[in-house]
């Protein structure tokens, strides 16, 4: 192979390529692995109901959604880093007049969010959809949590995610 054609090589292709003994080959792109989860009337009594760690790998969530009775206290969240820092927490909104809340279905229902739509609200309960995909390149924890455990704290949900790396 010429001098020439080691320089250009790289140029001519779309996919990345690699130098190894004298002669290009394509990297290897990462395996990307896809999972589904689900759990149904899953308590919060206890705690936080932790679904996922993708952390320090890259990640899509494809679809989410829950439902819950308990429609002003259950919500999701998504925290970039270790740790149950809201400040890591990516799932937080922000209302008309300027304060930040937690995605709560009732919030969702009354103040709209870009990620997330109720679709089905009333006495008994909320479901909430996932509008379009979450793309976290270092990876994320999904947990549901509440804000204050009462007799109807518990949350049905489904999700579908990638992960890469």
């Amino acid at each position: 192979m010429s001098f020439a054609s080691e320089i250009l090589n790289p140029f001519l292709t779309t996919r990345k390529q690699v130098l190894k003994n004298g002669e290009w080959k394509y990297e290897q792109e990462l395996e990307t692995v896809s999972y589904s989860k689900h759990g149904i009337n899953n308590d919060l009594l206890s705690g936080d109901l932790e679904v996922f760690n993708s952390l320090g790998k890259y990640t899509v969530i494809e679809d989410l959604n829950f439902s819950t009775t308990d429609r002003g206290n259950i919500f999701p969240q998504i925290f970039i880093r270790e740790g149950n820092n809201q400040q890591n927490n990516i799932l937080r909104g922000v209302n008309k007049d300027g304060k930040g809340y937690l995605l709560t279905p009732l919030y969702i229902n009354h103040s709209g969010n870009s990620y997330f739509e109720t679709f089905e609200s009333s006495e008994e309960g909320t479901s909430v959809i996932l509008k379009r995909p979450i793309v976290i390149p270092s990876g994320c924890i999904l947990s549901f949590s509440t804000r204050s455990a009462g007799d109807e704290s518990n949350v049905t949900y489904n999700t579908y995610w990638h992960e890469r790396g």
